[in-house]
């Protein structure tokens, strides 16, 4: 059960996604992540970013030739979460 956090997918991600093959291709990776993040985003390591304050990421798998991918998100300060990027890791 999801319970009543808010995951949202900025715009930028949207965009990056449709840049890696769309959503239909890296639903399979992406969707353990997002499980993850609603049930703890503080759970997530937590990086210095120059765009946004106080950024957290989580690293999806290879899986079946899609490439690991590095998903950037926030917390902001209702408690939503913001995915706000993906780029391929390396």
């Amino acid at each position: 059960m999801r319970g009543s956090r808010v995951v949202v997918f900025d715009q930028t991600f949207d965009d990056a996604v449709e840049r890696y093959g769309g959503y239909e291709r890296l639903d399979i990776v992406l969707a353990p992540i997002v499980d993850g993040l609603y049930a703890n985003p503080y759970g997530y390591p937590l990086v210095q970013d120059d765009w946004y304050a106080l950024c957290r990421y989580a690293r999806t798998k290879a899986f079946e030739g899609i490439p690991e991918f590095i998903v950037s998100f926030t917390i902001e300060d209702n408690g939503e979460v913001v995915i706000r990027d993906i780029e391929e890791a390396y």
